[in-house]
């Protein structure tokens, strides 16, 4: 019954005691349409938003560190997102088909972008890299069509794996 009304919900507000979303916490809440996430969250699971097709608002904790693994995959609605200042670790397909997703702003302490972290973001036009980056995993903005400027403010860059802008 709870699982129930949780997809019916269309905006979720977590208290403060929250630290972590666990894999899977909304995963297909297809009437989840917002998300203010608490200051008190660092961690959010790997699937945790997955195929969430109406979620187009996410309010991101300033205190989180890493998103995982596939934890906003195919968030159709999502059109810009706004990385918090702490955010250092980005896993693999964590925005994954994300289609409608033109504008994102990254985290100027963020390291680590995973593979496929950004693939078939069909309406992203261009991108800043931050400064502190270090690893763009393969694939990672692969399949990104209407990616046409791509700047690098970064000089610790030490790897670029294959196919990222292919």
């Amino acid at each position: 019954e709870h699982l129930v009304l949780l997809h019916k919900k269309t905006h979720v507000h977590l208290n403060k005691l929250f630290t972590q979303i666990g894999p899977r916490a909304f995963y297909v809440c297809t009437s989840l349409t917002s998300i203010t996430l608490p200051e008190s969250l660092t961690c959010i699971g790997h699937s945790a938003f997955y195929l969430c097709v109406s979620l187009a608002s996410i309010t991101f904790s300033h205190n989180l560190t890493s998103i995982g693994h596939s934890a906003f995959y195919g968030c159709t609605s999502l059109v810009s997102i706004t990385l918090p200042p702490s955010l250092t670790s980005i896993d693999y397909s964590a925005f994954q088909e994300c289609t409608s997703l033109a504008t994102i702003t990254f985290s100027p302490r963020l390291t680590f972008i995973g593979s496929s972290a950004f693939k078939g973001c069909t309406s992203v036009s261009s991108i800043t890299l931050p400064h502190s980056l270090t690893c763009i995993g393969h694939s990672a903005f692969h399949e990104c069509s209407s990616l046409t400027s791509v700047t690098f403010s970064t000089s610790l860059l030490t790897r670029i794996a294959n196919s990222v802008f292919a």
